[in-house]
């Protein structure tokens, strides 16, 4: 008998919170305390919307939805994934691409509106057979855009891996200065946030401008913890918010002070919190996608990461375009 899906339905908070807490590839922006972050900072325009898909073999998948009405409720959008983050499907057990692909199918005939950024770890197998590079399986159809992230496996290789590259040695004259690497409280969060407007002004084009309330919030999130880099006498240069699922750790926005980067700090912090996170029994460390920029693409291979397609599936309705030609997307 042919694979096919046999019902779709909403799913509740807590069906979305078991599956999520069971699934060993789950990231934390693919869980309901990642969407009420959203809904929280944003109010009622975001709302959790969870769906379930079974299918004929018993399998069950849910798509982590976050819904977004735009523009006076005239449209909405389903992002998988607030922030450009992953985007599911979860499930109890590792599902095939035939799975994958049929709910990609579904998705386009039942949404006009949606984004979707696909799992990287979704078809990884045993973690002692990984590859250092891998692809999309071949009968998914093809994205809208082919992007990649650059996670670190965290197996009884990482320090050896590690311990190759200048990652290390820049590190280790960091730390020489006087530098360390600690969590933040909650009450340093404006630190945090003077950095973060410092790198603001200096890429204004290819940094996302998130409200403070925002990371206020985060500070205060179970899944969420910030790391900070402090000088000799104590003094925050930088750092950022870790987002911890159940096997998988993704850094999302750290930045530095800029007159201390040629003191290598950018180096100290990922090296040393990817030893920590291994020594904590996490799997996997997500550098994250790099927004197609090569710099950043280049600083994260001193951590000789792999590589993973991240494709993004995306879909605009007439309504979304119109409003992207009047320059309101």
């Amino acid at each position: 008998m042919s694979l096919s899906i046999i019902d779709i339905k909403p799913a509740t908070l807590e069906k979305w919170s078991t599956i999520y807490h069971a699934c060993s590839w789950s990231t934390y922006t693919e869980s309901v305390d990642w969407s009420r972050l959203w809904q929280e900072t944003f109010g009622a325009s975001y709302t959790p919307s969870p769906v379930l898909f079974t299918y004929s073999d018993g399998v069950e998948l849910l798509l982590p939805i976050t819904k977004v009405v735009r523009s006076g409720k005239w449209f909405e959008v389903l992002l998988a994934g607030p922030s450009g983050g992953y985007g599911g499907p979860l499930g109890y057990l590792r599902p095939s691409a035939l799975h994958v692909q049929l709910m990609l199918e579904k998705i386009h005939d039942s949404y006009p509106d949606f984004h979707f950024r696909l799992n990287p770890f979704l078809f990884e197998g045993d973690q002692e057979d990984l590859s250092p590079h891998t692809a999309l399986p071949e009968s998914l159809q093809k994205p809208i855009k082919n992007d990649f992230t650059q996670p670190v496996p965290l197996n009884e290789h990482t320090t050896e891996l590690l311990s190759r590259k200048r990652a290390r040695r820049y590190a280790n004259a960091a730390r020489k200065k006087g530098y360390c690497i600690r969590e933040m409280t909650p009450d340093e969060i404006p630190s945090y946030l003077a950095v973060y407007a410092q790198a603001q002004q200096r890429w204004q084009e290819t940094t996302v401008h998130y409200p403070d309330t925002l990371f206020l919030s985060m500070a205060n999130l179970k899944g969420c913890t910030f790391y900070g880099v402090y000088d000799a006498e104590g003094t925050f240069c930088g750092g950022g918010p870790f987002l911890f699922g159940n096997n998988i750790v993704t850094t999302w926005l750290s930045f530095m002070q800029s007159n201390r980067l040629s003191d290598h700090i950018y180096e100290l912090f990922y090296y040393e919190l990817i030893l920590k996170f291994k020594n904590d029994g996490y799997t996997w460390f997500d550098f994250n996608p790099s927004g197609g920029q090569s710099g950043v693409v280049r600083f994260k291979d001193k951590f000789t990461p792999y590589l993973r397609p991240a494709p993004v599936y995306e879909a605009y309705s007439w309504k979304r375009l119109f409003l992207i030609t009047l320059g309101r997307p």
